[in-house]
This record gives C-alpha cells, sequence and structure tokens, in this order.
C-alpha cells in the first residue's frame, strides 16, 4: 500500500513541479506575456512542494519493504499467551 501511495504522491509531485515550471518559463521562452508577481511567486512555490512531494514518492517507491509487519519466529512470538494458559 506504501509503493501505491507513494506512486500517487510521485506523478503528483512531478505534474506540480513541470506544471509551475511552465508558467515560469512560458513567458521569456516562448513568447508569451510575462506573468505577475504573484503568479511568480505562487509558481515558485509550487515548484518547490512538487519537488519535495516527489523525492517524497520516489523514497517510499524505492526504499519500503514489502510488508510493514514484523517478521516473528515462533519461539519470540508471545502475543497469543493469555489463549494457552
Amino acid at each position: 500500500m506504501a509503493v501505491v501511495i507513494g506512486y500517487g504522491v510521485m506523478f503528483v509531485g512531478l505534474w506540480l513541479s513541470l506544471y509551475s515550471t511552465w508558467i515560469l518559463v512560458r513567458g521569456p521562452f516562448a513568447g508569451y506575456p510575462l506573468p505577475s508577481g504573484e503568479w511568480i511567486l505562487l509558481a515558485t512555490g509550487g515548484f518547490v512542494v512538487g519537488v519535495v512531494l516527489f523525492a517524497w514518492g520516489v523514497q517510499r517507491v524505492l526504499f519500503s519493504s514489502g510488508s510493514q509487519r514484523p517478521d516473528l519466529d515462533e519461539q519470540h512470538d508471545h502475543t497469543m499467551d493469555w489463549i494457552r494458559r
């Protein structure tokens, strides 16, 4: 489940960072008018948030284990001792 959430967060972060980059770059390089100061500030913040979300998602995908449950040996498992009494 953590991997699925990681992929979702990763793609949202990638989309957000690419879209905010497009807002910042389209004026000077694509011939559009420059955005206002508020849009530049908003796009810069969106880029930073997108990169952080993308990095968090990649970390979740690459470094999560298959199961979040601990692997206990039978002789060390004392969770059901109250039944055996």
